[in-house]
């Protein structure tokens, strides 16, 4: 028996005596790894190792250049194991390149290796919606999506993302994209985001108002790039603001209307209260502006504000205007409201320009509205610009009386300076007649004329 025994355990020694095992997963070798993408580095160790895995160069023909580039050193119970391997320096694209991995133990000291792979540039999406105008419920969106230095079949997934909304788990999917060549090309149709599903689940938020970039990740080489914005309306009320093409310049003391605000209710699903507009003004002249301005309705005015101001020398005079006023807009309504400007008699020329825009991060347009009864309304202001304004400076001669000389009345003239003038008499203020024309003058002109019976006007005419 005890002989039996010897053997038995003898025998069971030897059936578990099992050769420790370490297998590189990836890279096998053939890969294109772009230099801008982590890479995760996987591999299968049996038992207890103590792995460091290295980055070893090769020239085009294969001759290693530079060995033991240290990438990984770890203690690792058996199992499927990895680490990830980032590019902090663009490696050169013209090597080939391995990774090796060492694993030790008490008993063990294998070495694998990878074939030769390359580290390519830098792999990079472009993105282009067709339509970057704000984007309404039902309306469908085309994507234009271009890549270069990823593998074939590799994947992505094409996201809408608010980037004000500071929420890291708001997103809606709109597709997972296999890209299946290492470069090209691919537009594809997207709905309004209402339909979406979340791109992070398990979040599953509403869509907000504004602007949404289009954010590709492609996962495997956790490379994340975010692309031009598409603005998008939920329901509510819109504001538009609409140039006046017929007007370009505003006399001192005269008005007229320079632009339309356009209030739109056609997403709304109540009626609408509007208690104020906020229009950006800028200046673009450093002299002194003084200005009225009139929001109507139709012929009745909403709200005034005046502005008088000298903006810094060299710089932009960029304000908001406000227009409080109450107005119940129907559902599906729209209003044009008129914009009037009056320049003021003080006031010297200048340029000016009403938009829609953000001037600064303090500077904001923008409409205060809710539903009739109180609750909350989705609003969007369209980017828009009123038209450029010229302040002018008109001028009006003015004669005033000097004295009498003899037969003849002396008149000074107010007029401007190295300008030429036709000087016109008249009986009857209807019909005019040229008495002469001037030279070039200072700022007074006199004028002597004969005093004659009866009613004689004079004018200045300039040339």
């Amino acid at each position: 028996m005890k002989k039996l025994c010897f053997v038995l355990a003898l025998t069971c020694s030897q059936a578990i005596s099992v050769q420790a095992n370490l297998a590189l997963l990836y890279p096998s070798g053939g890969e294109k790894l772009p230099s801008n993408g982590k890479h995760t580095i996987l591999w299968t160790n049996s038992a207890s190792f103590g792995v460091t895995g290295y980055l070893d160069w090769y020239d085009t023909n294969g001759t290693l250049m530079i060995g033991d580039t240290s990438l990984y050193s770890r203690v690792l119970s058996a199992g499927t194991n990895s680490f990830v391997f980032s590019t902090p320096v663009l490696y050169p694209t013209n090597n080939q390149y391995k990774i090796r991995l060492v694993g030790t133990n008490a008993t063990t000291n294998i070495t694998v290796s990878s074939d030769f792979f390359q580290i390519t540039k830098p792999a990079v999406f472009t993105s282009q919606f067709n339509d970057t105008n704000l984007w309404f419920p039902g309306q469908i969106r085309t994507n234009t999506i271009t890549w270069t230095g990823f593998q074939s079949n590799d994947s992505c997934s094409v996201i809408l993302e608010n980037p004000s909304y500071h929420t890291a788990d708001y997103g809606f999917l709109v597709t997972n994209m296999i890209m299946t060549t290492e470069s090209g090309t691919q537009s594809f149709a997207v709905p309004y985001p209402a339909s979406l599903t979340s791109a992070y689940p398990p979040a599953s938020y509403s869509v907000a108002d504004g602007l949404h970039n289009v954010v590709i990740i492609n996962e495997k080489y956790a490379i994340v790039q975010s692309f031009n914005p598409v603005d998008i309306f939920t329901q509510g009320l819109r504001m538009s603001l609409v140039p006046n093409d017929m007007v370009y310049s505003i006399a001192r003391g005269d008005s007229a209307i320079c632009a339309s605000i356009v209030l739109d209710a056609a997403l709304a699903t109540n009626s609408v209260a509007i208690s104020q507009v906020k229009i950006i003004f800028t200046s673009y002249s450093t002299n002194w502006l003084s200005l009225k301005f009139t929001l109507k309705d139709g012929s009745q005015a909403l709200a005034t504000n005046t502005l008088s101001f000298r903006p810094s020398q060299g710089e932009n005079y960029s304000t908001r205007v406000d227009f409080p006023f109450s107005l119940t807009l129907m559902v599906g309504q729209a209003k044009e409201l008129t914009l009037v400007c009056e320049v003021l008699p003080d006031s010297e020329e200048g340029t000016f320009l009403w938009t829609t825009d953000e001037v600064s991060a303090l500077i904001k347009s923008g409409i205060d509205a809710t539903y009739v009864g109180g609750a909350s309304i989705g609003k969007a202001i369209l980017s828009s610009t009123g038209t450029y304004i010229e302040v002018v400076d008109v001028f009006r001669p003015k004669f005033y009386i000097s004295n009498l000389q003899g037969g003849n009345a002396v008149f000074g003239a107010l007029c401007k300076e190295q300008t030429s003038y036709t000087v016109q008499t008249s009986t009857n203020l209807a019909d005019w007649s040229n008495l002469l024309i001037t030279n070039t003058a200072l700022s007074i002109m006199y004028l002597t004329v004969p005093v004659q019976s009866g009613n004689h006007f004079f004018r200045l005419k300039e040339n």
